[in-house]
């Protein structure tokens, strides 16, 4: 069983590179990460 704090952390994670790589003009894998991070509210719905 995965902890629901560790998969959050993760997507807080991917979230921040997201908004990186948006920051940083390139925006293809801003969408990427964004995409990782909006996974992730899956994941930690599923764990809790």
């Amino acid at each position: 069983m995965m902890s629901p704090a560790l998969v959050a952390f993760v997507g807080l994670i991917y979230a921040y590179i997201a908004a990186e790589q948006f920051y940083l003009s390139n925006p293809s894998m801003g969408v990427v990460y964004a995409g990782y991070a909006f996974s992730n509210i899956g994941l930690w719905v599923l764990v809790r």
